[in-house]
C-alpha cells in the first residue's frame, strides 16, 4: 500500500529499494502490520485481551499464550504459544523476532512489569541496532547486578545432552523436503 515502509537492501556500495516481499512458507508468521496495530496487539497482551475497552482477545486466550507450550528442561526458556520465551537484566520476557531480507523486527512482552516494546527496521544488517536498543532500553530502565553464586547442588543436565535441530522448517509437509 501507499502506507507501507519501503525495504532497502546494500547492493553494489548503495541502499536499494526494494518490493514487498512474500514468503509464502507455513508456518513462517511473514506477518506484515503497522507499528500502530502491533502496539494495540501489545496493549492487549499487557491488559488481558481488552485495547481502548473494547475486548479483542478472550483472557484465556492470553494466558494460553503465554504459557509453556514446548520446554527442554525446567532451566531453559520455553517454547510459547506464538512466542518465545527469554530473560535480560534477570526479567522474564515473551516475545517475538522476524526478520525478511529487508525487514528485521524486535516485539517483546514483559507481562509482570506492565511493559512492551516494539522495534522493527526497513534495512538489511539492522539486527545490531534492534538488539543495541532493547539492551540500551533494559540497561537504562532496568538495571541488573547478578548475584553469581555457585549453586551447591547442580542440576544434572546429562539428560538433555544430545543433537537437536531447528525449529524453523517444516516437518510434517510436503515442504520438508
Amino acid at each position: 500500500s501507499q502506507h507501507s515502509s519501503v525495504g532497502y537492501r546494500w547492493i553494489n556500495g548503495e541502499f536499494e529499494a526494494q518490493g514487498f516481499e512474500f514468503v509464502p512458507l507455513a508456518s513462517a508468521g511473514t506477518m506484515s502490520a503497522s507499528a500502530i496495530a502491533m502496539t494495540r496487539f501489545m496493549k492487549a497482551h499487557l491488559q488481558g485481551g481488552i485495547v481502548d475497552g473494547t475486548r479483542i482477545l478472550k483472557d484465556a486466550t492470553t494466558v494460553q499464550m503465554h504459557s509453556p507450550l514446548f520446554k527442554v528442561h525446567d532451566s531453559l526458556n520455553a517454547w510459547l504459544y506464538g512466542f518465545s520465551q527469554s530473560s535480560i537484566n534477570g526479567l522474564n520476557m515473551l516475545g517475538h523476532t522476524g526478520g525478511l531480507s529487508s525487514f528485521i523486527t524486535n516485539f517483546v512482552l514483559m507481562p509482570d512489569q506492565n511493559v512492551g516494546i516494539f522495534v522493527s527496521t526497513n534495512t538489511t544488517g539492522a539486527g545490531e541496532v534492534i538488539d543495541d536498543f532493547t539492551t540500551s532500553f533494559f540497561d537504562h530502565y532496568f538495571p541488573f547486578e547478578p548475584d553469581i553464586t555457585p549453586l551447591e547442588n547442580p542440576s544434572d543436565l546429562t539428560s538433555i545432552v544430545g543433537d537437536y535441530v531447528t525449529f524453523r522448517h517444516p516437518v510434517t509437509s510436503l515442504l520438508k523436503f
